[in-house]
């Protein structure tokens, strides 16, 4: 079979894989329903899914280089936000060949018990950080509107607009044709932007005497307005799940479905 003709293959497969198990959860309810997913494009397999409130799993095979079933395991792991650093829940491998309800048994009984706590951990900091980013945002406007020809490095047309460290060109260094700034330089933002790094080069000697007396205590800054604390991200609430389990082997027969109650 020709290399693109299998990977297409694979990607049907986990595509209707994480439609099925998307069709789980919203009809179970896990979360309000809502769930999407996505199926990526490898020679193995891979999908993805979503939740609107930033809850999220992966589905990958990996380790087919191994014989037996060690080879034929999904290895499903939590989804965090790109700025999350912290601890993560322990990825946990099923069968790929399982039915989809029980797979989704699994995500539920051994993912996701300690996968909750840690993302909201984790969406609580990435709260933090697009507020941030909109105060870096909001601050890099009014520092193009106040320094002509200000730019991220290497784009001076169209600038990250969160970026935290912008350049300009002045003094003896002005572009020709260009507006004219009295020093070149370049400004690093805080995170949050309530704090700079200015770097000032070339600057004339009476100039660079009126900025260090903007310095000086007492000196009354134009402009400087206190931010409100960004407000908490919503929550993600508890929730119980309640899981049926099989009772597999002989004997079993008559054996009641076991309920485990997940919190």
């Amino acid at each position: 079979m020709h290399h693109d003709d299998k990977m297409q293959r694979v990607h049907d497969h986990y595509d209707a894989l994480g439609r099925a198990l998307a069709d789980v959860f919203n009809h179970r309810g896990l979360h309000g329903g809502g769930w999407t997913h996505q199926a990526g494009w490898n020679i193995y397999g891979a999908v993805s899914l979503f939740h609107p409130d930033g809850l999220g799993f992966s589905l990958c095979r990996w380790n087919t280089h191994r014989k037996g079933t060690a080879g034929r395991r999904l290895t499903i792991s939590g989804i965090y936000p790109g700025c999350w650093g912290g601890p993560r829940a322990a990825a946990i491998t099923v069968d790929k060949d399982r039915r989809v309800t029980e797979i989704a048994n699994e995500i539920e009984r051994r993912l996701l018990p300690d996968y909750l706590p840690t993302l909201r951990e984790a969406l609580a900091q990435k709260h933090i950080a697009d507020e941030h980013r909109r105060a870096r945002v909001a601050m890099n406007r009014r520092l193009e509107a106040a320094v002509p020809g200000l730019s991220s490095a290497g784009a001076p047309r169209h600038p990250e607009p969160g970026r935290t460290r912008s350049y300009w060109y002045g003094g003896q260094y002005s572009p020709e044709g260009s507006p004219a700034v009295l020093a070149s330089g370049n400004v690093t933002l805080s995170g949050d932007a309530t704090h700079a790094t200015l770097k000032l080069n070339d600057v004339p000697a009476e100039v660079a005497l009126k900025i260090l007396a903007l310095l000086a205590p007492g000196s009354v800054l134009e402009g400087i307005v206190h931010r409100a604390l960004p407000s908490q991200p919503k929550a993600i609430p508890a929730v119980s799940y309640v899981v049926l389990g099989e009772v597999l082997g002989e004997g079993a027969a008559g054996v009641a479905p076991q309920q485990v109650e997940l919190r």
